[in-house]
């Protein structure tokens, strides 16, 4: 039952959690790898349904179990939960730690890593230096995402990672390197199959365009197709929330 709810945890972790809570009653008469396993798997279902893990009593007493009992994937994942109960708790510091801890347990050689995984604990590292404006190490983390999201044949999320290291070198004012970077995601996108996703992207390139006086008609062709095309607007053809920063960018 328990291999059964993993299986279920990356794409429907609501779902998982409350075949978990259902199990709950019978969890006092297992084994203690049973248990572990039981608590391992409902922090990974809360942390995939966006549940705030608030404390870290569990989590610590997993990595504890593990890191004596565990193969190379479950020690991984059990420091990676780590990670984001700190994160959650606004520990930045000790997030990284727990994230770095976690990568060490991986074992790359093995046919059975669980590199997807591995992609999430760089993307979250990732996540933490730009939060730091720690951008060089921000576009390293996500060099490491894409490199291991390709691994786990996890194509969208390879271009995401390149997708997402664009704002760090905006900020680095590398914005020509940026500007490349920004063509080539979007191929990507558009030779994948992710229309929506480029037609998104598009306007990070619409605002490194700007700075350009002579790529203003450069500008006016990416803003129609993604007024024509995107399904970013609502009925009223009004964006709503971050992607509200359009706007801008078609004031300028």
């Amino acid at each position: 039952m328990l291999s059964s709810i993993d299986t279920l945890i990356n794409n429907h972790p609501d779902s998982a959690l409350q075949m978990l809570d259902s199990l709950k009653s019978e969890k006092p008469h297992w084994s203690k790898s049973q248990r572990m396993r039981y608590d391992l798997l409902h922090l990974k279902a809360e942390n995939k349904a966006f549940v705030p893990l608030t404390s870290d009593s569990v989590a610590q007493a997993l990595v504890c179990y593990y890191d004596t009992w565990g193969n190379a994937n479950e020690r991984m994942m059990a420091h990676y939960l780590l990670g984001c109960l700190y994160r959650d708790m606004g520990e930045a510091p000790q997030a990284t730690e727990a994230y770095l801890d976690a990568i060490a347990q991986a074992d790359t050689t093995s046919r059975d890593c669980d590199y997807k995984t591995l992609f999430r604990i760089y993307a979250q590292m990732a996540t933490l230096y730009h939060k730091q404006l720690l951008l060089s190490e921000e576009i390293e983390a996500r060099k490491q995402v894409r490199h291991y999201a390709l691994l786990a044949k996890d194509t969208f999320n390879a271009i995401f990672a390149l997708d997402k290291s664009i704002s760090a070198y905006i900020l680095l004012n590398k914005k020509d390197d940026a500007e490349l970077l920004q063509k080539e995601v979007l191929r990507q996108y558009m030779d994948n199959g992710y229309i929506q996703e480029a037609l998104l992207s598009s306007t990070k390139l619409m605002y490194i365009y700007l700075d350009y006086p002579g790529n203003l008609p450069k500008v006016k062709l990416l803003m129609d197709d993604y007024e024509k095309k995107s399904n970013d607007f609502n009925r009223d053809n009004e964006l709503s929330g971050s992607k509200r920063q359009y706007y801008s960018y078609k004031g300028q």
